[in-house]
């Protein structure tokens, strides 16, 4: 979780009595481009911080829970599955996903036809790609991107963090990165899915999920359609649509003072 709201929130879990312990994920910090998005990776990347922290602090809690907001909600939905043989991991008794991140193998085409119109998205798409691109190797970037788009890339990859775009979005690239080549986007969004989709298997143990109804950067739309999805798996999902709220919001996440412990 990043930003000042959810530094903020941090800040109340602390206050609150709660340890926090907050993962780097794959490719943030060390070699490698950041695997953004990949739903195996950020669930293990997750889960690794609890032993992690138990060596730092040995008598801390077997107990504790994970929340995230956007790709952090789609990493902690994934997290329930990071235990061994892809079961509930030790002493995880609850998950909160807010605005998780879903519906990988659409997002591209939506980009593209111009279905989805948030500003964001095309620079989204992009750090999928670069995430899926380093899980896979069938996937070449040069086989999607415009010449436009493969500058952009470059930058993006090398230069720019998300916070960045978020911060000045004078500099957001348009649909025009990609190939409108309808063969390439379709084998393309298949691998984007088995790839991100916090849904490719049932989650294990409680899970509430959060959105907005004015997400647009996350809609609620496709968050109800993973919930349904997840629950049809067999989940056990609560779920809470929160009335006026978009994506970053900080009222779109739960007091702890509400979630019992």
């Amino acid at each position: 979780m990043g930003g000042e709201f959810n530094g903020e929130y941090v800040k109340s879990l602390l206050d609150t009595g709660y340890a926090v312990a907050a993962t780097d994920y794959i490719g943030l910090g060390t070699p490698g481009d950041h695997t953004y998005m990949g739903s195996i990776d950020q669930g293990n990347a997750v889960a690794d911080i609890v032993p992690a922290v138990r060596q730092i602090n040995p008598y801390l809690s077997e107990n504790w829970f994970v929340i995230g907001h956007s790709q952090g909600g789609a990493a902690a939905l994934s997290a329930t599955r990071a235990g061994v043989k892809g079961q509930l991991p030790t002493g995880l008794k609850a998950a909160i996903a807010i605005g998780p991140g879903n519906s990988a193998e659409s997002a591209l085409q939506a980009v593209i036809d111009g279905t989805d119109t948030d500003p964001f998205a095309p620079a989204l798409d992009l750090f999928v790609l670069i995430g899926a691109a380093a899980a896979d190797q069938n996937i070449r970037l040069e086989e999607i991107l415009s010449p436009q788009g493969q500058k952009v890339v470059d930058k993006l990859r090398n230069s720019t963090c998300l916070a960045d775009l978020l911060n000045n979005t004078r500099n957001l690239p348009g649909a025009d990165i990609f190939l409108h080549d309808s063969r390439t986007v379709a084998e393309l969004s298949q691998r984007l899915g088995i790839y991100g989709n916090p849904d490719n298997g049932p989650t294990n143990g409680p899970v509430l999920i959060i959105t907005g109804d004015a997400d647009t950067i996350v809609p609620t739309a496709g968050t109800l359609k993973l919930i349904d999805s997840l629950r049809r798996q067999g989940s056990e999902i609560d779920e809470l649509v929160l009335p006026g709220q978009g994506h970053i919001q900080p009222s779109s996440i739960p007091s702890v003072n509400n979630s019992g412990s």
